[in-house]
């Protein structure tokens, strides 16, 4: 085990060994991907931590997997009896939100209906073209 002395964090918050080297290499993309997950995932326990609102905290978290994943863009809905409501996603149109803003849930309602109906992940690669 290594001692504090020998371990630095770097920008990230990631610790790595005293005198670690960032070489380029075929994995690169992935090391830097999983660092900043890492780095937004110690963002979103931060702002638990210091009392942030549901809102801030999913807000955030979907600019993080938008940041990691485009061209997703992501948006939390909250569930209200039979009905659906956007509460996160800053990348959504403020048009699509308004427009599915009460959204009653169902298999045949589009993915997001579906999934809050069957209670199952829901994976649609154009939601333009999704015939529910």
């Amino acid at each position: 085990m290594s001692s504090p002395e020998s371990r630095l964090i770097d920008a990230a918050g990631v610790v790595r060994p005293a005198g670690f080297e960032f070489k380029q290499g075929p994995n690169t993309a992935s090391l830097l991907q999983a660092e900043s997950l890492l780095a937004a995932e110690k963002q979103t326990l931060e702002m638990m931590a210091n009392g942030a609102s549901l809102s801030e905290v999913l807000n955030d978290l979907c600019a993080s997997i938008d940041a990691h994943a485009p061209p997703v863009t992501s948006m939390v809905c909250l569930m209200d009896g039979e009905w659906l409501s956007p509460c996160a996603g800053s990348h959504v149109p403020a048009t699509f939100k308004a427009a599915i803003t009460p959204w009653r849930i169902g298999p045949d309602r589009a993915s997001c209906g579906a999934a809050a109906f069957t209670k199952q992940r829901v994976i649609v690669p154009n939601i333009s073209k999704d015939p529910r």
